[in-house]
């Protein structure tokens, strides 16, 4: 019977130990959870900040060039992609750039575009420009004309 008793005691003694850490466990556990809650929410505003600023600033990402009349002065493919590749190359400088500071060099990127002349096939070329829609990509439209 005292054994019994001794058993008894002792089975509620580390009964209640293991509740006792049991809970502690589940408190820190909710503390945690509620800290890791809080640090969710702020990311998630700080997110939402940058993402607005971004799309308020978006910038240059590529550019796509043709040329509308290439045809019409019987232009080998080799000579147009020439063109084309030398033209990327001077508004390479516009790529990264944000669209709201390029939009406001449109007529420094239009002399850019116009002032230079091509030799091909000893003929001198020189490009208007049709079309500029400033975005993510850089979109420019061009006509070939004969140099003076």
């Amino acid at each position: 019977m005292i054994g019994t008793i001794i058993s008894w005691w002792f089975f509620v003694y580390s009964y209640g130990i293991y509740q006792e850490e049991y809970l502690n466990t589940i408190s820190e556990l909710q503390n945690d959870k509620e800290g890791l809650e809080n640090k969710i929410k702020v990311l998630q505003d700080d997110y939402n900040v940058l993402n607005k600023k971004n799309q308020q600033q978006l910038s240059i990402q590529d550019i796509t060039i043709s040329i509308q009349n290439a045809d019409q002065y019987k232009l080998r493919e080799y000579s147009k992609q020439e063109i084309i590749a030398d033209l990327k190359e001077d508004l390479s400088s516009l790529i990264a750039k944000d669209i709201k500071s390029v939009s406001k060099t449109q007529f420094l990127i239009k002399k850019t575009i116009e002032n230079k002349i091509y030799n091909i096939d000893n003929k001198k070329y020189k490009l208007e420009l049709k079309v500029l829609v400033i975005d993510t990509t850089l979109v420019v439209d061009v006509e070939l004309l004969f140099s003076k």
